[in-house]
């Protein structure tokens, strides 16, 4: 058993732009990795793509989340599965601190991802 408490993770910043505390990676010898992100009101994450499946359920705020070219709203308890290799990027589009969680199978490595921008 794994116990990670909200308080006791450290956040760091994402490449991508965004706040984000790792609860899960792949030292955790799982099928996944978990995060928690946190992006600042009109901000948005660098375009980017996974070699794995990611998911993204939003907790709090207004979302545009941006796939393969396609632009879609998420709100509280939203989710979306953006499939590997497929470009993407979140936007936040309300005047609040956008927070999801991020489930990322097999889990997120820097070296599977690639930056588009």
């Amino acid at each position: 058993m794994i116990i990670r408490k909200f308080s006791e993770i450290d956040f760091f910043q994402g490449y991508e732009g965004s706040k984000i505390k790792q609860y899960f990676g792949k030292d955790d010898s799982l099928e996944y990795s978990l995060a928690y992100l946190e992006l600042l009101p009109n901000k948005k994450t660098r375009n980017h793509k996974l070699e794995s499946n990611e998911t993204y359920f939003i907790i709090s705020g207004t979302a545009c989340i941006h796939i393969a070219g396609k632009s879609y709203v998420l709100q509280v308890n939203d989710s979306v599965i953006v499939p590997k290799n497929t470009p993407q990027f979140i936007e936040n589009i309300a005047d609040e601190n956008l927070r999801f969680l991020c489930i990322v199978t097999p889990p997120w490595s820097q070296d599977k991802e690639t930056f588009l921008d």
